[in-house]
């Protein structure tokens, strides 16, 4: 029985950790950093200051950060669980993008004083948006699920034929990256995820806006600095990682880590 109430407590501190996370960056975002960001883009003065982008890509940093490590999290939670034992952080996820894109309506609504009439128009931009976010998740989680997966069938083979010593060691991690770790294999497929989506999302905005195609040093530093956010990503997830296992983690009755 401790076994078992220990493994509920671990994931109720997961979820505890990917709630206040999530809450925590994505409310600073739309209630500091947007309006902050609104006001200068609104203000002439600011025209082609540094500022704006300092202010842009600071809210793109914190929106990456509070997905990076809810996405870390939920690597950890199907590593100790599996996906079907850990569905509440996809719960938790869910119901923070739905949080974070409401409160950007909300805030915007503020800012120009009122509600507008269009305001059906915002709810279904908050659905999309949030859908779309969701549809990240979902190849997200079914890659990891697939090398995670992968990994336990190892071990399980290895124990049967008993060379339990080909076994590969998950915690500590010995390496910024290693091939063998299904965790940070794991996270490199994340970050991969995030970039690719950043930057068709970027190219996107480039075709839509004909002054940023002429601008070929602007579109350079853009997908750069889309790199480097991703970059940034991987690191959020291997340190979010090693705080689940060195500071969370209860042993309990199930996926023990070896």
């Amino acid at each position: 029985m401790k076994l078992y109430d220990n493994k509920k407590a671990l994931r109720k501190k997961l979820y505890l950790f990917s709630a206040i996370t999530l809450a925590t960056l994505y409310t600073l975002n739309g209630l500091v950093v947007s309006p902050i960001y609104i006001g200068v883009i609104n203000d002439i003065m600011y025209d082609g200051s540094v500022l704006v982008d300092v202010l842009f890509y600071l809210r793109r940093l914190l929106e990456l950060v509070a997905v990076a490590a809810a996405y870390a999290v939920m690597i950890y939670g199907i590593y100790r669980f599996t996906l079907s034992s850990f569905k509440g952080g996809v719960g938790i996820f869910i119901g923070a993008t739905l949080h974070k894109y409401s409160l950007n309506t909300i805030v915007d609504w503020i800012t120009n004083g009122s509600i507008p009439k269009s305001w059906p128009v915002d709810i279904l931009y908050v659905m999309y948006y949030s859908i779309l976010e969701l549809l990240q998740l979902a190849l997200v989680l079914a890659i990891v699920c697939s090398l995670i997966s992968r990994h336990w069938k190892a071990v399980e083979f290895c124990q049967k034929v008993g060379k339990t010593h080909l076994i590969p060691e998950i915690f500590p991690f010995k390496k910024l990256y290693d091939k063998e770790n299904c965790l940070l294999r794991s996270v490199l497929a994340c970050s991969i995820v995030i970039l690719l989506i950043s930057l068709m999302t970027q190219a996107i905005n480039d075709i839509l806006t004909i002054e940023k195609i002429l601008d070929p040093l602007l579109m350079i530093v853009a997908y750069l600095a889309e790199i480097v956010l991703a970059v940034i990503c991987y690191f959020v997830m291997y340190v979010t990682l090693n705080v689940c296992a060195d500071k969370l983690d209860i042993p309990c009755d199930q996926r023990d880590i070896s």
